[in-house]
């Protein structure tokens, strides 16, 4: 027993000093991963702290596989899912997406809620994640499937007619080309792109259009590649996002959307079709405003340049030669 709490404390220790080939080693001994120290913490929860860039993977699956419980909460109510969400630097470089999506197929359950009230859906949405919100829904209705013998059953007192095939809603072409960009699938989204009855400015159900959701993408090389593909079929650059509970992307457009998400060489791709620079959005904010809350100089610099770039032509375009 004491060997045991000897490991344990190693344990802690080795993840808080950095040390990922101790902690490995005190997991191969059989330390108890769900052990929490004095102030109320467990190893799982300090792989999620600023002692990290980013959470080592390698230790929290060999954590798991013997037994780390990832709804294990901390003093302050946060399961490692809840502080993967909170922690800011997993974000520029699309890293928090993989590790919600690897704690939930290890079964974190998105509603445990911290001292705030807050659980997952609520960190992710008021942090305005909408990557991180679709993915904790789509789990979510996963989880809901109603089983076998529940399914309802007519009446043999009944004859039930065939009903008639429903026809395609005039957004079921937008729905298409979205579920193509969401899946990655080149080929589907260039047969849809081939189209000649394609339209790409049809919002799907959740009021994004193709070029939002194409923003979205994690992958900055297929994002990039599908951006350029959709504004080359006509897509409009600067489509706003309609109002919808399933995201807080109302009034964004894409160069908006792209400048929240410190998405540098994707705001540069959209300049060169010659955006609106300073749309605001449902909130009163434009791309600079994202910009300069990320504290990406390069980016602020851009958007400025194209900006003086763009009151030029205005001021040339309304001079009247006497």
């Amino acid at each position: 027993m004491r060997s045991n709490l000897y490991t344990v404390g190693r344990l802690i220790e080795a993840v808080m000093n950095d040390n990922e080939e101790e902690a490995m080693d005190c997991v191969k001994q059989g330390a108890d991963c769900n052990q929490v120290n004095k102030h109320g913490a467990g190893a799982i929860h300090y792989v999620f702290t600023d002692l990290y860039l980013h959470p080592p993977l390698d230790l929290l699956s060999k954590m798991v596989a013997n037994g780390a419980d990832v709804n294990l909460r901390d003093y302050e109510g946060d399961t490692a899912l809840n502080l993967a969400i909170k922690k800011t630097s997993l974000r520029p470089d699309n890293t928090m997406y993989k590790v919600v999506d690897q704690l939930m197929q290890w079964g974190a359950d998105p509603t445990q809620k911290d001292l705030d009230g807050n659980d997952a859906l609520a960190l992710a949405e008021n942090r305005k994640y909408l990557d991180i919100v679709k993915l904790l829904k789509k789990q979510k209705t996963s989880l809901i499937v109603p089983p076998p013998h529940e399914t309802p059953v007519p009446s043999p007192r009944y004859q039930q007619t065939p009903t008639p095939p429903t026809p395609r809603p005039p957004s079921a072409s937008a729905e298409s080309i979205t579920s193509a960009i969401e899946d990655d699938n080149t080929d589907e989204l260039d047969a849809l792109l081939n189209d000649p009855h394609a339209n790409l400015n049809v919002p799907n159900s959740m009021g994004l259009f193709p070029l939002h959701v194409a923003i979205l993408r994690n992958n900055p090389v297929s994002r990039n590649d599908m951006v350029q593909q959709l504004l080359n079929k006509g897509a409009d650059i600067n489509v706003k996002a309609i109002p919808n509970e399933d995201h807080d992307e109302g009034g964004n457009t894409p160069l908006h959307m792209s400048a929240a998400r410190d998405q540098l060489d994707t705001v540069r791709i959209l300049l060169t079709y010659d955006p609106a620079i300073s749309p605001t959005n449902n909130e009163g904010l434009t791309p600079y405003n994202y910009a300069e809350q990320n504290g990406n100089s390069e980016m602020m610099r851009l958007l400025k340049e194209e900006q003086r770039n763009a009151e030029r032509s205005n001021k040339s375009s309304t001079c009247v030669i006497l």
